[in-house]
């Protein structure tokens, strides 16, 4: 069953999970792990919580005594985005179907908090974006939980048919375009102003925030181009060393710098993904051989959602862009500009299967060497 840390938190956490949920499948060929994590709340009959937060999910469970009351909305929504792309992958239909009470709960929950222009204000429990400033300003109208929302909102129309949904994440992602947007950064919060409830805008502005915006949905790059060239030409791991929008609070690698990577691979930029991952990530496998929870070892020092950095180098390195594992078909593209001769790898796809994947430039070409199961193809 996926997990956190091995010293510290055994179990594994909502949030955490979409990531490290997604490296399971890469890893093994199969959902089952992620299906095995996740039926932990759909089985579960009921979870001790006190009132105030009836009809939410825990960010853990099962879990102890001291993580019983950790209610945190925003891992919520990513359980919601977790479930969508776990089905997608794999077509548990039964595995959706099995969440629709518990669905339904978060978001019968959720409605009671939104306010007179449908944002979510003054949600309880912890809100949690990321280890970083980001996470001082969440109130009164946190926009990053918001975009996040919204995105949940479209995962769960997916999921169970909802039109209905769909059409609400889009008019939340533009009433976060109208308030949070100021013409060059998208704002993190909005607080209350007067006794009379007049909300304004804070004027702090993350790099988490930003990365969200796009994640998300909220912001494309045709819709905010010259914010989307920023972000990928002015920001990444040497941006404070540059000095660089020192207003723009730096991000932490859970989510930010996931979400980066995320903004990098949509837009097929391997070989800055490249240079940035070795940036991000070789201090920390050549001075303790794994991956940290925090960009520093302030915390766990080997922590489960890293080990996404196998899709990247799956996907982004080697060239597999997607596996389609019902069809059994795997589209690969080598990136044409990384600053190596050849690469390779063995990509499991069932519990028996894997396919092996080897490229290499000769002569100016880049020459592709597949070895696929029995009736899988590639193109």
């Amino acid at each position: 069953c996926l997990t956190d840390c091995p010293n510290r938190e055994r179990g594994g956490w909502l949030g955490d999970t979409f990531f490290t949920g997604r490296a399971s499948q890469w890893l093994t060929g199969m959902g089952k792990n992620e299906r095995l994590y996740l039926e932990n709340f759909s089985r579960a009959e009921r979870f001790p919580a006190p009132k105030r937060y009836e009809g939410l999910v825990p960010a853990i469970w099962p879990c102890d005594l001291m993580c019983r009351e950790c209610f945190i909305p925003t891992y919520d929504f990513w359980l919601m985005g977790e479930l969508d792309a776990c089905v997608s992958r794999n077509g548990y239909a039964d595995l959706a179907e099995s969440f629709r009470p518990k669905i339904d709960g978060i978001l019968e929950f959720l409605g009671r908090y939104e306010n007179d222009y449908g944002l979510l204000q003054h949600l309880p429990g912890w809100v949690f974006i990321e280890w970083s400033d980001a996470n001082t300003h969440v109130y009164d109208v946190n926009y990053p939980a918001n975009m996040l929302y919204a995105w949940a909102l479209e995962a769960a129309a997916r999921l169970y048919g909802r039109g209905d949904l769909a059409v609400e994440a889009e008019r939340i992602r533009e009433r976060i375009r109208r308030e949070s947007f100021d013409g060059k950064w998208f704002c993190d919060n909005a607080v209350v102003k007067d006794r009379v409830g007049f909300l304004g805008l804070s004027g702090f502005h993350s790099e988490v925030c930003q990365y969200m915006a796009f994640f998300t949905g909220t912001a494309t790059p045709q819709s905010h181009p010259e914010l989307y060239r920023t972000l990928l030409e002015d920001f990444g791991p040497k941006r404070a060393e540059k000095g660089l929008h020192p207003e723009v609070a730096t991000a932490n690698f859970l989510f930010g710098t996931l979400l980066r990577m995320e903004l990098l691979s949509r837009a097929g930029l391997s070989r800055q993904m490249y240079d940035e991952l070795r940036d991000y990530l070789l201090y920390m496998a050549e001075r303790t051989g794994t991956l940290w929870e925090n960009q520093q070892p302030s915390a766990s020092c080997c922590h489960g959602f890293a080990s996404i950095a196998a899709e990247y180098l799956f996907r982004d390195m080697l060239g597999v862009r997607h596996i389609d594992y019902a069809r059994k078909q795997i589209v690969i593209a080598p990136p044409p500009d990384l600053p190596i001769d050849w690469c390779e790898g063995t990509i499991p796809v069932s519990d028996s299967d894997a396919a092996y994947v080897r490229w290499e430039r000769a002569q100016g070409r880049i020459c592709i060497d597949v070895d696929l199961p029995p009736g899988w193809t590639a193109e």
